[in-house]
């Protein structure tokens, strides 16, 4: 089965064919492109297209960061909204499927290889049951997979906009700075490359007599910290890896994922020297009585970035055997 894929981020989108036997998916021909060259998908989609062999593509199953709602999405953290029926009828797709994109994930996590995902907690579950994932990056995506008479079925959220809550006095301070300029503090305010930045702004007020630029951005705050070149680099990716911990139980314990929780993302992919520390392991346990159930849970870190593409095309193949 030949079709078209895409995940279609705030800053990004990837796109590539696919084809599909079982649980295998073969990608080719995958471009990334930076959102801010198009003013639009289909002006993005369009340039693709005119790049490929001319082949007549008769499926596509869209990726998108935001809510799907009667097949259209406005992105959450981009100003483009996409429609399926406009996008089938100006590119003749036989069909074409939006999906959001943390769901599109969650399809795909059973298509990955072991090599493609890494473990960091082995957890002591030995049945199988519900998994979720959660991806930092221009946003904050959340997903889950139910299990339902043995078989795992995706599905969307948008619990990163849940309120965070804070748990000691340092989150709370944190708290109220953000509510200064924010009326709503979510989950995805703190846990997200804006989020990164508003910690490491946070710190920096917090240390008047530290010399250190005021704003920096994301990449740059992660690389300071890694290589322990900027102890206010260090202190905002240290929290912010502890909050992406607790979120990351939170979301563990909600759907009850007995069968592994995921992170998934470019974000969390560079912050992995931080994730693979004890302190990690240590805020994601801490749940009070339910400790116990989540220190069960294996925890994984998604290494393959084109697991959304992946997923597109299992959906799809999914659909077609419907």
């Amino acid at each position: 089965m030949d079709l078209l894929v895409a995940d279609i981020g705030g800053t990004h989108v990837r796109l590539a064919k696919a084809s599909c036997q079982q649980k295998l998916v073969r990608l080719s021909h995958l471009r990334i492109y930076d959102t801010i060259d198009f003013q639009d998908f289909e002006t993005t989609l369009a340039h693709y297209l005119g790049q490929l062999d001319g082949a007549q593509i008769n499926v596509a199953v869209f990726a998108v960061a935001g809510p799907v709602k009667a097949q259209s999405c406005t992105l959450t953290n981009l100003n483009w909204t996409l429609y399926a029926t406009e996008l089938k009828s100006r590119f003749n797709f036989k069909e074409c499927t939006l999906l959001n994109d943390l769901e599109a994930i969650a399809w795909g996590i059973d298509a990955l290889t072991p090599e493609e995902s890494l473990v960091i907690q082995a957890g002591t579950s030995a049945v199988e049951g519900n998994r979720c994932v959660l991806a930092p990056g221009t946003g904050l995506g959340e997903a889950g997979l139910i299990l339902h008479q043995g078989e795992s079925i995706a599905f969307a959220s948008e619990g990163g906009h849940a309120d965070f809550a804070p748990t000691n006095e340092i989150e709370w301070r944190l708290y109220q700075h953000l509510r200064e300029d924010l009326q709503h503090v979510s989950w995805e305010h703190l846990l997200s490359g804006a989020g990164l930045e508003r910690i490491y702004q946070f710190f920096v007020r917090e240390s008047p007599s530290v010399s250190a630029p005021c704003r920096r951005p994301a990449a740059e705050i992660t690389q300071a910290a890694t290589q322990n070149e900027c102890a206010l680099c260090v202190a905002a990716v240290n929290l912010f890896s502890e909050l992406l911990a607790a979120e990351a139980s939170n979301l563990g314990l909600k759907l009850l994922a007995t069968g592994g929780v995921f992170l998934a993302g470019n974000i969390s992919l560079k912050m992995l020297p931080f994730i693979q520390r004890s302190e990690f392991i240590s805020r994601f346990r801490q749940k009070g009585r339910m400790s116990h159930l989540v220190d069960s849970m294996p925890l994984s870190i998604i290494r393959n970035q084109q697991c959304a593409l992946l997923g597109a095309a299992c959906y799809a193949q999914r659909a077609s055997a419907a």
